[in-house]
């Protein structure tokens, strides 16, 4: 999968969505060996359903230095949200004494998986007021994230959020509203088989839209089917020989006015060409 370069600065957080088997938690742990390559801290979690990855995936982000986080781990990740607002405090400190973060600090970029089931889970236990409840405690995880959210740009700190719906009216009260319209936005997508990142953008009422996706589908319906192609290269190559018939008996008996019948040819070559160029395609895909 190819995306482009993340700018957590301007866009500290990153929504990554997409239907099951589209390969949502494969770009989030590319993203995160990545990040890993560069330097970063990486937190990756999924307390709903347990960090989907395979085992020489995930032994490689361990090796990496990754903290990994599983299914059930509320108290372990409410722990960590806690460590890193403890690192903001300091990261602000430093941010006092200096006109920027030392490159001795490195980005700290936090992975959430299955994203929406903990957004629903906040808005089922909304009428909760203890933190010890399990609708509480997913309350404090989404309070926590937004607190990070808040000061994520000047402080070198990146967040994902994985889910298959990540939708503008999830969007928890305590969230900025532009900032929440300010994230990355990137749709995981199956297109012939293979997978593929495309980046999305607000359209004038605020709605999400990949263009690239949208072009995509247009050129793959416009696209004719093998069997048309096929019909019309027939088409083509009866006309290429009759053409190449006239030529040949003009040619042999003198006729000199066949300009415009190798310009026919010529051109019947070409169609005939990228006829046979759509067919690899569509066999291919």
């Amino acid at each position: 999968m190819k995306i482009g370069q993340w700018n957590t600065t301007r866009q500290p957080v990153c929504l990554i969505t997409g239907r099951t088997g589209e390969g949502k938690t494969q770009l989030c742990a590319h993203m995160a060996q990545e990040a890993l390559q560069a330097g970063a801290t990486v937190i990756l979690a999924d307390t709903a359903k347990g960090v989907d990855l395979a085992g020489e995936q995930r032994r490689r982000l361990e090796q990496a230095g990754a903290t990994l986080i599983g299914m059930g781990e509320y108290d372990r990740l409410v722990e960590t949200l806690d460590d890193v607002q403890q690192e903001m405090k300091r990261r602000m400190e430093l941010l006092c004494d200096h006109d920027a973060l030392p490159e001795t600090v490195p980005p700290l970029i936090l992975m959430i998986d299955d994203f929406t089931e903990l957004l629903w889970a906040a808005r089922s236990g909304e009428n909760e007021n203890t933190f010890i409840d399990p609708y509480g405690r997913t309350k404090r995880l989404v309070s926590q994230f937004g607190a990070i959210i808040r000061k994520a740009s000047s402080l070198r700190l990146g967040l994902v959020f994985i889910g298959q719906q990540i939708k503008k009216a999830m969007r928890p009260v305590t969230w900025p509203a532009a900032t929440w319209e300010g994230m990355l936005h990137l749709l995981c997508a199956r297109i012939d088989g293979n997978y593929a990142v495309f980046a999305g953008e607000p359209d004038a009422n605020g709605n999400i839209i990949y263009p690239e996706l949208e072009r995509n589908l247009i050129d793959r319906a416009n696209r004719p089917d093998a069997a048309t192609l096929r019909m019309v290269t027939a088409h083509i190559r009866e006309e290429l020989e009759t053409q190449q018939a006239i030529l040949a008996e003009r040619r042999r008996t003198g006729i000199g006015d066949i300009v415009s019948i190798v310009g026919a040819i010529a051109a019947l070559e070409r169609l005939n060409a990228w006829c046979m160029q759509q067919l690899d395609e569509s066999a291919d895909s």
